[in-house]
């Protein structure tokens, strides 16, 4: 599996197709809690916000990635576990749903109603998610209170959010 993605991600962007494209995703978001750091930190996650940010995918796929990332076979996979492997898929979710509304601040398009289901969806998360912990001895960072921080600050900074990011100064809660 390490060495198909390896040769997959070498690809240049001309030469990705819509239908590698979408293979790609799949692939993708079925593994991105993968607990082998390497292939769930580099080869997965860090190959899927490079394409983001360097325009691999169109927008319908963007908003596919998001609408994936944050729905309850990943952000919310069986939330409220606490020690167990499910928190890498709900944490690298996160991130992943936080590339994509990164890169659409700059190009926004998105709508505000998809920005604001977002947001509530992100403290929903924020609020249910039980797993504190940081290093995971052979796993890898977890994180999943970080990196659902991540995404509720790339949610509260969008352009289309119904939150002002200076009334989030100080507080804690939204």
């Amino acid at each position: 599996m390490k060495r198909r993605l390896e040769e997959l991600i070498a690809i240049s962007k001309e030469s990705m197709t819509r239908e590698l494209a979408n293979e790609m995703i799949s692939f993708m978001l079925e593994n991105i809690g993968a607990t082998d750091p390497r292939l769930r930190d580099e080869l997965i996650y860090g190959t899927l916000a490079r394409w983001i940010h360097n325009d691999f995918f169109n927008e319908d796929q963007l908003e596919h990635i998001l609408t994936k990332a944050i729905d309850d076979n990943h952000l919310f996979y069986q939330i409220g576990e606490v020690c167990t492997d499910s928190v890498f898929k709900r944490s690298f979710s996160a991130l992943a749903a936080a590339a994509v509304l990164q890169k659409d601040q700059i190009d926004v398009r998105l709508d505000q109603d998809t920005v604001s289901r977002l947001l509530e969806r992100v403290c929903q998360y924020l609020e249910m998610e039980q797993d504190t912990r940081g290093y995971v001895e052979g796993k890898g960072w977890a994180h999943a209170i970080a990196h659902g921080a991540d995404l509720l600050a790339a949610a509260v900074r969008h352009p289309l959010s119904p939150v002002d990011e200076a009334d989030c100064k100080g507080s804690l809660m939204i």
